[in-house]
């Protein structure tokens, strides 16, 4: 698997871990405001973001 295969890994698996914590929450907000560089990778915030958003249809 390559470094950056497993940085999605990670960012996904986190994602997941976040939206077990509010799965009761109808409405949860992820701000993306906060902690993150400027630096950093768009394309891994986007992974983020879709672990996120496809967390209730993969459950």
């Amino acid at each position: 698997m390559s470094s950056l295969a497993k940085i999605f890994n990670v960012l996904k698996k986190q994602g997941q871990k976040v939206r077990r914590q509010f799965k009761d929450d109808t409405n949860p907000i992820f701000n993306l405001g906060h902690h993150i560089a400027p630096d950093v990778n768009p394309a891994n915030i986007a992974v983020l973001v879709e672990a996120l958003h496809n967390f209730r249809s993969s459950q």
